[in-house]
């Protein structure tokens, strides 16, 4: 059997992420390193035409159905115990040091390739050196 095609290689990773999130930039370089960042952004929206995907913010897409809101799923991709934790004003929240709930969720992470908000969502960059 010979290598498979680009297309079949992105369905392959929404298939065995269901619920799961596609952040563009940073499934460019890491996932998808071989295919060229305009042809995975083709691909891209014919799966989000056909509903596989469902798009979220400029380059953030939703991949398949969930019981858990689009924003839950968000956090949880970002804020894994591995690659990322809320921070700032939401963490306070959380253990109860603070009463308000805040407008902005803070996310520090290593799994995107820049900042950017996604809805309430504050998602910055962090590397380890």
């Amino acid at each position: 059997m010979g290598r498979l095609t680009d297309t079949e290689q992105i369905r392959i990773y929404c298939n065995n992420n269901p619920g799961g999130v596609l952040d563009l930039s940073y499934a460019s370089k890491r996932t998808f390193k071989d295919i060229p960042i305009d042809n995975l952004r083709k691909y891209l929206s014919r799966l989000y035409e056909e509903g596989v995907i469902t798009k979220i913010s400029k380059g953030i897409f939703l991949i398949g159905h969930s019981e858990k809101s689009d924003l839950e799923r968000i956090i949880n991709y970002y804020a894994d115990d591995t690659f990322g934790m809320i921070a700032g004003e939401e963490l306070l929240y959380r253990f109860g040091l603070i009463d308000y709930k805040p407008d902005i969720i803070e996310i520090f992470t290593n799994k995107t390739s820049g900042n950017k908000y996604i809805e309430k969502l504050g998602v910055q960059l962090f590397e380890n050196q």
